[in-house]
């Protein structure tokens, strides 16, 4: 098992630095099927501080792979996401964890839809700057931390069929993962991820 922090997040999330991380998402490796979006109705909740969003996707981001040392595409099946029973985890500010004060509110009513999950971001009266750039649309990302509980590496110039799908390497192929916090975040990684 492996935690991850922020790892969903294109900053060194955790506080750790990782040499030669790109500018941007790397976006070459875009053989894995067709991206869909699904367009919902506003669901902003202004008396309960409340919105809806996309909190992950099936979208190759590109990430560091510590057992390789370098970067590689990863993949997170929906079908593999495991969340607590009260489908509540906390919602955070750029995946700091290290006090309450991070805690912005929670994420609620979470669950599987299509190729990722969505839930409810509620924000605490304490967090009215951040509810604030959410309401007037200025901060429209959301990141995932999560841990790894199963994971399949397909190598460069390898593919594997993997739950009935298939994959061209390189990639990880998370199959097996629990979500731990949803945060909101200027540039989030998984460009499918949105409030």
């Amino acid at each position: 098992k492996q935690v991850r922090c922020g790892s969903r997040a294109l900053h060194g999330g955790c506080g750790v630095k990782v040499k030669n991380r790109p500018a941007q998402r790397d976006d070459s490796n875009r053989n894995f099927g067709a991206v869909t979006v699904s367009v919902r109705a506003d669901t902003l909740d202004p008396e309960n501080r409340t919105i809806e969003a996309k909190l992950s996707s099936e979208t190759p981001v590109l990430m560091f792979d510590y057992r390789r040392g370098e970067m590689v595409p990863e993949v997170l099946l929906a079908s593999g996401a495991e969340f607590p029973s009260s489908r509540q985890v906390p919602l955070l500010d750029s995946h700091m964890r290290y006090s309450s004060d991070n805690q912005l509110g929670s994420t609620r009513e979470i669950k599987v839809d299509g190729d990722g999950l969505v839930g409810r971001l509620n924000f605490a009266k304490s967090s009215e700057s951040q509810w604030e750039k959410v309401r007037d649309k200025h901060l429209t990302d959301v990141s995932v931390g999560y841990e790894v509980k199963s994971r399949t590496f397909v190598p460069k110039g390898d593919t594997q069929r993997i739950k009935g799908r298939e994959f061209h390497g390189p990639v990880n192929v998370v199959t097996s993962w629990r979500l731990k916090e949803v945060s909101i975040t200027p540039i989030g990684a998984d460009e499918m991820a949105k409030i």
